[in-house]
């Protein structure tokens, strides 16, 4: 026979051991699977800000192209009439490489008498005749095709040849932009990873050729070595649409070749690689990730990769378990000792105790109805009731949070209960990552707005900024707000900062201030380049006016819109509510696309007063051609009238000098022919 204080033991251990351990299993499992969804949501977004940071930098240097080709475009339209020789486009790609460092060669392809009609006249003339400016970037045949590279430190040209080969073939035949997957070459003595991004030089969609830039891809290796996610664990790689990894957080043996050729297994990686998706893997090693990088127009996708150990991901889950597992034992260690030395006392009234724990091993948690007596037993019967109620709290309260409803009320037994004070602790860790996530998801949908209203380019500047400033007010929730921008046609002026746009009450309001650098709070950002955020506002400040009265807000917020540490303009809210820092933080990002759509704007605008001088000069020129051609008529007849003049003076100096020797006198002092 078993004795009654072993039976005690088991049974009163058993039932606190599967009570304790459901709950930590439990609520291990829902942590797990919240570090999981939240790791992979927080390693998503890396992805694509990583995957955002290298699209806009390749979008700099694919810029390049895309001006180059809109200029030698331009040239080709008839209402322009801008022509550039081919010295003078030598000369534009020659100063474009020179002024980037990160651009290893440019090349411009024609197609044949594409540019200037003059590949046979170029074809045919020889050292002998002329000295033809920047010959090498011609070929045997005339046509112009120059390539301007680095080598060594010199900037040298030679001739393209690219006709009939697939990269300049497909970009001929889709008029697209082409992003030509990375090759190793060798540039001053060194094997650089290249990449080539090019653009066709298109008008009315006839193809006259392309213009191509290489730039070396080294950086993106600075830029995944650098990225110390989980410390440091992380491994990140960046592959290009043909497979071929240009970069990977500390391998860089792997760099240049294909994933296929060193991960067989991740055929599934490569087939979504090729289709443009994102795609998640998780296996008991680890999270993958990988994000698209969408490059300018082109139909070739590359493609950032995210792999996070799995043990980093469940970390805190697993230690929280173990944490809970090792104090449940401890105090379920201590309650059988304490019941091993006090059973004897206990005999007589266990039975009812035995039945009461009979029914909590069952999972009824409810109090025993009992009166406790006054001794150690009663007490022990006052504390299986008070646990039994807090194991009913406690587990509702897990529920509660295993349901998402992390409002839900919850009392610790005491600064002690450890199982109660560490479910508040998950609680709190809960509702932070909630909290956290509205606020990325808020600034996430916030970025995607203003991105979709800054990339129209069929509006003007200042309806842009009316769309800015509308869609920035309502999105914070202010009540009113105004965009500033430097009067590029005004740096002598007294007051360079004119108000774009401004917006109060749902309504567009149109104004003509201007402020001086340094005048008021506008003014002040402007120079200072820093955010200013005022919480006290003094009572001289612009009041908010509504249908109801006039009231001072109760926060204003004044941010610098910066290009490169530049100060391009400034915006500038207020509202009745206090704006929070991720507001502050969302403005300020958004500032900087705010600016650079606003100079590429300006850039565009100047572009056309450049277009329309340059065509008056061409005209003055060809006046001033055709008054040369009349002198150089009036000039050559002069010429003739002179040359008839010499001609009938030397024909009556010749007949003078015939009758002259005619008339000389003969031996007899007479005129020979004459009688004296």
């Amino acid at each position: 026979m078993v004795p009654l204080r072993r039976k005690l033991l088991l049974v009163i251990g058993a039932s606190a051991l599967l009570i304790v351990g459901a709950i930590i299993v439990y609520n291990t499992l829902r942590m797990r699977e919240q570090s999981m969804r939240y790791s992979q949501d927080h390693v998503t977004a890396l992805a694509r800000d990583y995957a955002s940071q290298i699209k806009g930098e390749i979008e700099k240097a694919l810029n390049v192209s895309r001006d180059l080709a809109f200029a030698l475009s331009a040239a080709k339209d008839p209402a322009l009439q801008v022509p550039f020789t081919r010295s003078q486009v030598n000369v534009m790609i020659r100063q474009i490489l020179i002024g980037s460092d990160n651009i290893s060669g440019i090349f411009v392809v024609f197609e044949p008498n594409a540019f200037d009609g003059l590949d046979l006249h170029y074809a045919t003339l020889s050292d002998s005749d002329t000295l033809i400016p920047y010959a090498e970037s011609m070929d045997s045949v005339g046509h112009f095709v120059p390539y301007w590279f680095k080598e060594n430190g010199r900037i040298i040209v030679e001739p393209t040849y690219a006709y009939g080969k697939a990269w300049y073939e497909l970009p001929r035949s889709t008029r697209r932009e082409l992003v030509l997957d990375p090759q190793m070459y060798i540039v001053q003595e060194k094997s650089v990873l290249l990449m080539t991004l090019e653009v066709p030089i298109l008008f009315d969609n006839v193809f006259y050729g392309l213009v191509g830039v290489d730039i070396s891809v080294d950086w993106l290796k600075e830029k995944v070595n650098n990225a110390h996610l989980y410390d440091s664990k992380t491994l990140i790689s960046i592959i290009a649409n043909d497979g071929t990894i240009a970069a990977f957080s500390g391998m860089d043996t792997l760099v240049g070749k294909k994933l296929l050729a060193s991960f067989p297994e991740r055929q599934y990686q490569m087939d979504d690689l090729k289709a443009g998706k994102e795609g998640t893997f998780f296996d008991h090693a680890f999270l993958q990730i990988y994000v698209p990088i969408l490059l300018g127009t082109s139909e070739v996708p590359w493609q950032i990769n995210v792999e996070v150990p799995a043990h980093l991901i469940t970390v805190a889950a697993t230690s929280q378990m173990w944490r809970s597992i090792f104090i449940s034992t401890g105090l379920l260690i201590v309650a059988l000792l304490v019941i091993f030395f006090f059973v004897g006392r206990l005999i007589k009234p266990l039975n009812q105790m035995v039945a009461y724990t009979k029914r909590m091993a069952e999972g009824r948690l409810e109090e025993d109805g009992k009166k406790a007596g006054n001794d150690e037993l009663g007490e022990m019967r006052e504390a299986l009731n008070f646990l039994a109620d807090h194991l009913k709290q406690t587990s509702s309260f897990a529920e509660q949070i295993g349901k998402g409803h992390l409002d839900a009320e919850f009392s610790p037994a005491g600064e002690k209960d450890v199982l109660g004070n560490s479910l508040l602790e998950m609680r709190s860790n809960l509702q932070a990552i909630a909290r956290e996530d509205e606020k990325q998801n808020w600034v996430t949908n916030g970025q995607a707005l203003f991105v979709d209203i800054l990339s129209q380019d069929d509006m003007g500047s200042d309806e842009v900024a009316f769309r800015i400033i509308k869609e920035l007010v309502g999105y914070l929730g202010a009540n009113q707000g105004a965009i500033f921008f430097r009067d590029s046609g005004a740096e002598n002026e007294q007051k360079p900062l004119y108000m774009a746009a401004s917006y109060a009450w749902n309504k567009r309001k149109f104004s003509t201030l201007r402020l001086a650098e340094g005048e008021g709070l506008a003014g002040q950002c402007f120079v200072e380049g820093k955010t200013i955020y005022m919480t006290e506002v003094p009572d001289h400040y612009i009041r908010i006016t509504s249908g109801i009265g006039m009231a001072l807000p109760r926060a204003v917020l004044v941010v610098p819109m910066l290009i490169n540490g530049t100060v391009k303009g400034v915006t500038e809210l207020a509202s009745f509510n206090a704006f929070e820092q991720h507001h502050i933080e969302f403005v300020e990002k958004i500032g900087e696309s705010i600016a650079l759509t606003f100079s590429n704007i300006e850039t565009n605008r100047k572009t056309r007063q450049l277009l329309d001088q340059s065509h008056k000069a061409r005209k003055a020129l060809q006046v001033r051609e055709e008054e040369l051609r009349q002198n150089q008529e009036e000039l050559r007849a002069t010429h003739e009238e002179l040359d008839r003049m010499t001609r009938r003076l030397k024909s009556e100096n010749e007949e003078l000098k015939r009758r002259l020797g005619e008339a000389e006198p003969n031996s007899g002092g007479g005129i020979a022919g004459q009688e004296v």
